[in-house]
């Protein structure tokens, strides 16, 4: 470039030279004298250097020289067989320029800082991470309570309904507002007008506390408690069923403080000794044995059900055997003979001569 502003001015090449040296010199002093301007004064001089190499240290002869030669010299042939080498990268250094430390970092190309193959990973690490979490929140579902009376059929009770709810509340991963959500939308009329007018930043408790009052049970742990202690085991009922029986009354039970959480095993088993008429299971069992160490309400219900089907399947083996035996060989009865009456049984009167 300075060589085509020298014939394009006139001028020797030498003396251009030395009028573009002069006006760098006068930006380095001033960019020196200025506080603020530091750092612009470094940039300047590395510019000034990379574009003339050596300009400081060199006549403008041997500059001249050196462009001409540099002119002359043909570029190398490329062998397209090679692959360019790739700089090395040093790590981070410092230098001192004018008294200041300057520290420089490796410059790292886009491709190797955040290749394609990352950038893929994370996308699908995001998409993966999303999708699950809706899909979790997609399970959560409730079941669709009305609060009418009959209660429809394949509709949930309260006390069912609330046990769903407690599975929902304690899943940390579901916000209050999602909760409220799906408690709302599982109402339909008349329980939905019963918290129509609650607002929607209320929590979740609040809902449940309305719905509680207006649906729960009234009576409270005592009349409960009474409650439990007084069911007995129904008519051609299965010892199965009327455990699980007594375990949704004593869950209520539990609720409203009646029975303390720790003894609930211990009163279940005591209460299904006393009120289940089936001997046989109780003493096959031990389960009157067993009040100190009482099984949980899974434990025992697997334990009931298990004598139940064996004393089910000898049943059916019973009266199988007797259906398919033979009948035995009977002879019919002679037959008793019934007393014949003579015409003549009576003796004739006798005659008077």
């Amino acid at each position: 470039m300075l060589k085509a502003l020298a014939k394009e001015s006139g001028r020797p090449f030498s003396e251009v030279l030395q009028e573009e040296l002069g006006k760098l010199q006068e930006a380095h002093s001033i960019d020196h004298t200025s506080a603020g301007g530091r750092d612009a004064s470094l940039d300047d001089s590395r510019s000034a250097e990379a574009s003339v190499p050596g300009l400081m240290c060199c006549s403008p002869r041997t500059l001249s020289t050196n462009a001409e030669t540099n002119e002359m010299r043909t570029p190398e042939p490329k062998d397209p067989t090679k692959r360019p080498i790739a700089p090395v990268i040093s790590p981070n250094s410092e230098s001192t320029i004018d008294g200041v430390t300057v520290t420089t970092s490796p410059v790292f190309p886009a491709n190797i800082v955040d290749p394609p193959s990352v950038q893929r990973m994370v996308v699908e690490h995001i998409v993966k991470t999303s999708d699950a979490a809706m899909a979790q929140h997609a399970t959560v579902r409730l079941r669709a309570f009305s609060g009418r009376s009959p209660r429809p059929p394949n509709e949930p009770d309260f006390d069912s309904w609330r046990a769903s709810v407690n599975l929902l509340l304690s899943d940390p991963s579901i916000s209050d507002l999602h909760r409220v959500r799906r408690i709302v939308d599982s109402l339909l009329p008349p329980a939905a007008d019963v918290v129509k007018h609650v607002h929607p930043p209320a929590l979740p408790g609040v809902y449940l506390e309305i719905l509680e009052s207006v649906y729960g049970s009234v009576e409270d742990g005592d009349e409960l408690l009474a409650k439990f202690m007084g069911t007995l085991q129904n008519q051609s009922e299965k010892s199965s069923d009327y455990l699980h029986r007594l375990q949704v009354i004593l869950s209520a039970t539990i609720r409203r403080g009646g029975i303390e959480e720790k003894d609930c095993d211990r009163c279940l088993l005591k209460q299904f000794c006393r009120g289940c008429w089936n001997n046989g299971l109780i003493a096959s069992l031990q389960l009157e044995k067993r009040e100190a160490q009482p099984p949980t309400f899974a434990e025992l219900v697997v334990l009931i059900r298990t004598e139940e089907g064996k004393h089910a399947s000898k049943e059916e083996r019973m009266k199988k055997h007797f259906g398919l035996s033979k009948n035995p060989v009977t002879y019919p009865k002679p037959r008793a003979a019934a007393p014949q009456v003579s015409l003549y049984s009576h003796e004739a009167p006798n005659t008077v001569a």
